[in-house]
């Protein structure tokens, strides 16, 4: 005997799915539309954590390609737990969507459309934030004064000593704190910042008698410098990381003690 199927009904439960999944995106995109204030101003408060962790979670695969993956979760991450007007895609996606119904949405980009919010508007403040350094620079010694002033503002123990602008053997701020010493070179620069600056701060390391070196930049580094500084053992990091990496190197060295 042969079966058969009622395609009828299937097309008909086929459509309930497709309504319901169109539901829940669009209620999430009116949550995200009447919050959009909120939801912006939230990004805003949070830009310098956001920026210094898209910096440190984009990387290179082996190949040398830019791999985005672990930042795009973080960004959704925080974009679920700190952006409003998700409840209704949240819900659907962990309790009603099935396997293939999640994976449609994937696909279409749209169970992600809060973290692309997320992204996309820390584009746009840094652009904004571009305008305003190209109209108003500052130069590399007001850089180094800023960084010096960081530092003593953070560690109370530091002492920080500017080299001479000649014959600095790469290395323009020399910090001791608590007995470790560092030597940074500080790279203002818009464009990425190279192997040579790794190379110039390594010798200085020995010549400044310090036990670490360490570039910071207010750009990125090219796969070269990365892949140099693993070999010397050279920090780098940008202005919003080097405080930390320095908390870490105090950290290490206490442990070594």
């Amino acid at each position: 005997m042969k079966s058969y199927r009622n395609s009828n009904s299937e097309t008909t439960v086929g459509n309930e799915k497709d309504k319901r999944m169109l539901a829940a995106v669009l209620e999430a995109t009116h949550g995200m539309i009447d919050n959009s204030k909120g939801n912006f101003q939230a990004v805003f408060d949070y830009q310098s954590m956001l920026f210094s962790k898209q910096r440190s979670l984009v990387s290179r695969n082996i190949y040398g390609d830019v791999d985005h993956s672990k930042w795009v979760e973080f960004a959704s991450k925080f974009s679920l737990d700190k952006l409003q007007g998700y409840g209704s895609l949240k819900m659907y996606m962990e309790f009603l969507a099935s396997p293939q119904e999640r994976d449609k949405l994937s696909q279409l980009g749209l169970a992600d459309m809060f973290g692309l919010y997320t992204r996309q508007m820390l584009t746009l403040l840094k652009h904004f934030s571009d305008e305003e350094d190209h109209a108003s620079p500052i130069t590399g010694e007001e850089y180094e004064n800023l960084l010096r002033q960081q530092i003593e503002d953070r560690f109370s123990n530091a002492y920080v000593e500017a080299t001479p602008k000649s014959g600095d053997h790469g290395v323009d701020l020399v910090v001791d704190i608590g007995g470790t010493r560092i030597a940074i070179q500080a790279k203002y620069y818009k464009s990425n910042v190279g192997n040579a600056a790794v190379q110039e701060v390594h010798a200085g390391k020995g010549f400044c008698q310090a036990d670490y070196a360490m570039v910071v930049c207010d750009s990125e580094f090219t796969r070269h410098a990365i892949e140099l500084a693993e070999k010397l053992d050279v920090h780098l990091v940008t202005t919003n990381t080097y405080l930390e990496r320095i908390e870490a190197i105090l950290d290490g060295a206490r442990l070594e003690e």
